[in-house]
């Protein structure tokens, strides 16, 4: 068996998705999937551009300390177990597959590096709701 393992980690990205195909959905073999994922995104460099992204929301003299906090405070080896034990948990290794694929493809980087921005613009607007939907069960509730 273990030169299975040696064969999961040998395989490109785009043959990826095709081995989840025959490959069963274990908690083992999410793990390997997701340590796949890990190895061929790189978290560091999400972290890097999300925190640049997400530092123009703040005023102008904070951008660089928040950069520099959020690239070098970090306890890397924490994220990474955590992102690899929660994709094991939630997602199957067909899905992580698939997010492999689309992160590892120019589009998806390209997304990626969007989306801290996009999340930016939308996370005041989502606040706001939650408050303002709150505060309205509040008032219909006394």
């Amino acid at each position: 068996m273990k030169w299975f393992w040696w064969i999961v980690l040998a395989v490109t990205v785009g043959a990826q998705s095709a081995l989840a195909e025959i490959v069963p959905d274990t908690q083992a073999n999410r793990r390997a999937a997701a340590l796949l994922h890990l190895q061929a995104v790189s978290v560091r460099t999400m972290v890097d551009e999300m925190a640049v992204q997400i530092s123009v929301q703040l005023p102008e003299d904070q951008r660089e300390m928040f950069v520099e906090l959020m690239t070098s405070a970090l306890r890397w080896d924490v994220l990474e177990r955590a992102m690899l034990a929660s994709m094991a948990r939630h997602f199957t290794v067909r899905e992580i597959s698939a997010l492999t694929e689309f992160q590892g493809s120019a589009e998806g980087q390209s997304v990626m590096r969007k989306f801290a921005g996009y999340m930016a613009d939308i996370m005041p607007i989502l606040q706001e709701e939650v408050v303002r939907a709150v505060q309205q069960v509040e008032s219909g509730n006394q």
